[in-house]
């Protein structure tokens, strides 16, 4: 990383730009510890000040001087206090600093890894520039993912999908930049597929500076994905990438029939809380869909069911809110409005299916009051 700054420290002299000035100069640069796609640095300015006003006299290899006194920042705005420009060099600066910022975190080896399902909620509960329970620093945010840091109980759903697993795209370190859910088509036998199907991919705050940067990334953890399977999928993300696919056909959308399901024994209304999904909104019984009137629809990022508030009528099986179901006490059953008709007899509702019409009088009857 010392060498890339000093490289285009020596490019800013030999144009003949101005420097920063002696007082604003960046020393004991360095890569930060905890974010490889930060830099930490101070200035004289600051040191000098430090020593007047708290006696403390900064040594750039302590841990604790660096982590208090010293300044993290990304690769652009780095770049920015190496040089001083006019308006008329702007254009030029502006180059080589976006040249230095694709050096600079092409300098991080970056590389995807899958894991299971169990392992869905930590990674979605995990907060950015902090070590957690997992002993990874997560560099995704709540700004670039709705979803990122909420508990883990909204995603067991997840952990409970068959053959569901996460792409993380990480450091060498295992530091999370970017991840993406990975699912595996369910088959009527209860086994998985050979169809996958890559959804949304999320992507750091420090690696997102551009829609250039962002898609390079995604196009990175698509691929590698690929590479592990050993064959193309389709993926949500594609169309931000599409100018760096070389092969053919890749859609952004799941394959046709395709269908997640949930393991045996686990079905939709069994968890507490929900994730905002983004392809896969809606889940039924054991089976996840692209519909939204299912038992379960994931459009909220509260946790809750947005079909919480529905069921289903007993006679045809279509979901309906509460407020347009009714109960019927002579046939022990909820009825949507297309299944039921009003008996003046019993004073409530009946299926309409076990009704007898006056065509005298108009109204219904129940069978069964007539055979008695």
């Amino acid at each position: 990383m010392k060498k890339i700054i000093n490289d285009y420290k020596n490019i800013i002299k030999t144009l003949g730009f101005d420097p920063s000035k002696d007082q604003q100069i960046s020393l004991h640069y360095q890569r930060q510890a905890t974010n490889q796609m930060q830099i930490s640095y101070i200035t004289q300015k600051k040191i000098d000040q430090i020593l007047e006003h708290t006696g403390v006299k900064i040594s750039p290899t302590k841990k604790d001087h660096r982590q208090k006194y010293f300044t993290a920042t990304k690769p652009a705005k780095f770049f920015d206090t190496l040089v001083h420009s006019s308006k008329s060099e702007q254009y030029l600066v502006e180059a080589l600093r976006t040249k230095f910022v694709q050096q600079f975190q092409a300098s991080v080896k970056l590389s995807v890894k899958l894991y299971e399902a169990d392992t869905i909620p930590t990674f979605y509960n995990m907060q950015k520039d902090q070590l957690n329970d997992n002993g990874k620093m997560s560099f995704l945010s709540s700004r670039m993912s709705c979803m990122q840091g909420k508990p883990k109980a909204y995603f067991e759903v997840y952990a409970k999908t068959k053959g569901q697993r996460i792409a993380i795209l990480e450091d060498t370190d295992g530091n999370m930049y970017g991840r993406a859910l990975l699912w595996a088509e369910g088959l009527a036998d209860g086994s998985v597929g050979g169809n996958h199907y890559l959804d949304r991919i999320y992507i750091a705050d420090s690696l997102s500076g551009s829609d250039e940067v962002r898609a390079k990334y995604q196009h990175q953890m698509w691929n590698e994905v690929c590479t592990k399977l050993n064959k193309t999928i389709h993926c949500y993300s594609s169309a931000h990438f599409g100018s760096l696919i070389k092969q053919s056909g890749v859609g952004t959308q799941p394959p046709e029939n395709f269908i997640p399901k949930l393991v045996e024994g686990a079905t939709a209304l069994d968890f507490e809380q929900y994730p905002y999904s983004d392809t896969f909104q809606g889940l039924d019984g054991q089976e996840w869909s692209m519909e939204t009137d299912g038992e379960v629809y994931l459009c909220n990022t509260d946790g809750e069911n947005a079909n919480g508030e529905n069921c289903s009528c007993d006679s045809c099986g279509d979901r309906m809110h509460e407020e347009d179901s009714a109960w019927s006490e002579a046939d022990e059953e909820t009825l949507c409005e297309e299944c039921r008709v009003w008996c003046d007899d019993r004073d409530e509702y009946i299926n309409q299916n076990n009704a007898i019409e006056n065509t005298y009088s108009g109204e219904f009857h129940h069978e069964n009051d007539l055979n008695r």
